[in-house]
């Protein structure tokens, strides 16, 4: 009987040693691999992170799915380039809740997220778009695609001065500009019960005082 244990001993450590043999050779050969999540390399400034997301954009661009991420064939993501960057500006519920209209100045609603977008042009038309934002002291491209958006964008884009203001709890975005005359913001969609028509300027005072009302009302979700 004793004999029979230790054969089964034995036996066992033999596989095992095996085990770990096959194992220390495979990762010789093949390594670990990547991290799936794991974050890629910064950049030290925008246009270096900007430039490295367009090669990533490129990768990820396929024959399904060139034509959601907003080219017109496989081949002209070769030919994609970087348009001129935009800042975005997000417009927390938390701060337009506390809005008063008159009183506070609408500059103060804008909170800088430290974020570009690029759009991606081929030849003078602009195809699809690349985010890049600056965290830790590096900067690192983020979203790629969103065709649609950065259309909207650029079509009501005046200069190279425009940037971006989203109200992110409502989705929605404006195209935002400064002159003599303050702080204006271009909507992108049409909304009747707002006053919004696509394309047409309005004050960001009287923009943020139709959002007040939605703001006052809106109902966080409880985490689960």
């Amino acid at each position: 009987m004793r004999k029979l244990q230790r054969r089964t001993t034995l036996l066992v450590l033999v596989v095992v040693v095996l085990a770990l043999i096959v194992a220390a050779v495979l990762y010789l050969l093949f390594g670990r691999g990547e991290e799936p999540d794991k974050e890629p390399p910064g950049q030290d400034t925008a246009q270096q992170a900007a430039e490295e997301a367009l090669k990533t954009l490129e990768k990820l661009v396929t024959a399904e799915n060139y034509a959601a991420m907003g080219f017109a064939s496989l081949d002209e993501v070769a030919q994609a380039q970087l348009g001129a960057p935009m800042t975005v500006y997000r417009v927390q519920l938390d701060h337009l809740r506390d809005y008063l209209p008159d009183q506070t100045d609408p500059e103060e609603l804008l909170v800088d997220i430290n974020r570009l977008l690029y759009p991606v042009t081929v030849g003078e038309e602009v195809r699809s778009s690349l985010a890049i934002e600056g965290r830790r002291e590096a900067w690192r491209g983020t979203d790629y695609g969103g065709p649609g958006l950065i259309k909207a964008i650029s079509q009501y884009r005046q200069g190279d001065d425009d940037f971006v203001v989203h109200v992110g709890f409502l989705g929605l975005y404006f195209v935002g500009q400064r002159n003599e005359d303050g702080l204006w913001l271009t909507p992108l969609l049409d909304d009747p019960d707002l006053g919004f028509v696509a394309g047409e300027p309005l004050a960001a005072a009287e923009v943020f005082r139709g959002l007040l009302s939605l703001a006052q009302q809106y109902k966080e979700e409880a985490p689960m």
